[in-house]
């Protein structure tokens, strides 16, 4: 139950007796909302670190970012990678201007929902974004200065109200750091492995009809030694 005289958020024992657990500001300083989750490894890395994250709308369930509406005041903070294909530098057409579209989705997100704070994963290339009342502070991060193994450069766009900054911790960068799968490297062997598969499927297919075909045609050429066959029971060679 809540008593809101003090704001007070109580929890009840498996033994029937309340105790204080957390007020509800505290309870909202843990709540954040994530945008374009899709499998939401950014969200579970907040996670991991204690947060509560409520997962907004992604196209990959669905749902659509620009239909979603959060309340304001609910969250503290508000994370989110928007679509980077627009903005990397390894893309081979011109861009769609989705990549801008979606961006502004993200800050209306922001503005709507009025979180202390927003953070905001993208590539080296993505524009500032701009949310009204907010610094906001943009600096680039290297998974190899985090312990990973790929070198993956990200930049990232941190927002608050009371002009607070992040400091990060980096490590030195490895000398066997591993250099960064793209997804059309990713896309590439998952299709030509499909194709292999494919092919080693249609090989074993293949050769179930030929020998399939070579038991027919004995079948059919059978029948002219019959009378040959008869003495032996019936039996073919």
């Amino acid at each position: 139950m809540t008593e809101l005289g003090e704001a007070t958020a109580w929890c009840v024992t498996p033994a029937g007796k309340r105790d204080r657990c957390v007020t509800l500001q505290q309870m909202r300083n843990n709540l954040i909302l994530s945008v374009f989750p899709g499998a939401d490894l950014l969200g579970r890395g907040f996670e991991a670190e204690g947060f509560c994250v409520v997962r907004g709308p992604d196209i990959v369930w669905g749902g659509d970012v620009r239909e979603f509406h959060p309340p304001s005041g609910a969250f503290a903070g508000v994370i989110g990678g928007s679509p980077c294909q627009d903005f990397s530098k390894a893309r081979r057409t011109e861009p769609t201007g989705a990549g801008v579209e979606l961006l502004r989705e993200y800050a209306r997100v922001v503005e709507e929902a009025s979180p202390e704070w927003f953070l905001l994963e993208n590539v080296p290339g993505v524009p500032d974004i701009d949310a009204s009342g907010y610094t906001v502070q943009r600096f680039n991060l290297n998974a190899a200065e985090c312990g990973g193994r790929q070198s993956r450069l990200r930049t990232f766009q941190f927002g608050s109200r009371d002009g607070t900054c992040l400091v990060i911790d980096r490590r030195d960068m490895p000398d066997d750091v591993e250099r960064t799968c793209m997804a059309t490297e990713f896309w590439f062997f998952a299709i030509f492995s499909s194709s292999a598969a494919a092919c080693h499927a249609l090989w074993h297919s293949a050769r179930a009809d030929a020998g399939a075909a070579s038991q027919a045609a004995k079948r059919r050429r059978r029948p002219h030694a019959a009378s040959a066959s008869n003495d032996r029971g019936g039996r073919w060679p």
